[in-house]
């Protein structure tokens, strides 16, 4: 896992990748280069927000956004990236199973379980 911390006068950030692996079950591809799997994080004005996404080396983004994550969020969030460190995907519906199955508690509404 490789991570970057930057702090600047306008805000700091908080980059982590780790590698994917792309299995190609036809001639065709679906990534340009080695897919990643990355956490982005960022403070600025003192409002923290997060991004979980699954990428390549040309276009390709997948991401799900997190608005005022808090600490431990975006521990659970580093964890998952480590525990998907060098997985393989075969298509892009691989990717949308991994970044939509990360689950956290404060994704739901209590009022719908009243």
């Amino acid at each position: 896992m490789e991570g970057k911390f930057r702090k600047s006068k306008y805000g700091n950030s908080l980059y982590m990748t780790v590698p994917l692996f792309e299995e190609k079950l036809s001639p065709y591809r679906a990534f340009c280069g080695q897919p990643h799997m990355y956490l982005l994080v960022w403070e600025i004005d003192n409002t923290l927000t997060a991004t979980l996404g699954i990428g390549d080396l040309d276009d390709f983004d997948y991401r799900r956004d997190f608005e005022n994550p808090t600490i431990p969020l975006i521990h659970e969030l580093i964890n998952w990236l480590k525990d998907h460190e060098n997985a393989k995907i075969n298509d892009i519906g691989d990717v949308g199973k991994i970044i939509n199955s990360f689950y956290w508690e404060g994704d739901i509404d209590e009022d719908d379980y009243y």
